[in-house]
């Protein structure tokens, strides 16, 4: 929470100070704050709803404003401070597979299998076929095979 000024304010320097402030950016709000009485300046910092600022130190005079009104940085434990840093922590999970997904895969998978018995088979039948043939052709061979008893 704000502490009270310990040195007043030079109002001798805010009149040369002035267009150099404006070239920076800074709000008129933030210059009329900083040439108030440091009366009215030290009631508003001495309540309770004010907060400083711990990137420039800045006292702020209202609670309820979320950046700084001189630097415009997040305030700390804010929630708004809170929602950004979860949104770039948080990481979307892969969403599970449908059963409609399943389902599919499944099918092309038992449609691969039935496909890869299918072209066993053949290959079997064409090796049977084979064999055959040779043993009609050559029966006067002196090859045996090795399960035949003669």
């Amino acid at each position: 929470y704000c502490m009270e000024p310990t040195t007043t304010l030079d109002h001798s320097q805010d009149e040369d100070d002035e267009p150099h402030q404006q070239q920076d950016g800074h709000s008129q709000r933030a210059e009329a704050s900083s040439r108030a009485s440091p009366s009215s300046t030290s009631q508003s910092e001495s309540s309770s709803s004010g907060w400083t600022c711990e990137y420039c130190t800045f006292c702020n005079p209202r609670a309820q404003f979320l950046t700084c009104e001189m630097c415009q940085m997040v305030r700390h434990g804010t929630t708004a401070e809170r929602n950004a840093t979860t949104a770039v922590q948080t990481t979307p999970r892969d969403a599970p597979p449908s059963q409609a997904r399943v389902n599919h895969a499944s099918q092309e998978d038992s449609h691969e299998r039935r496909l890869i018995q299918e072209r066993f088979q053949e290959m079997l039948q064409l090796q049977r076929e084979m064999e055959q043939s040779l043993q009609f052709k050559s029966p006067s061979s002196s090859i045996v095979p090795c399960c035949s008893s003669a």
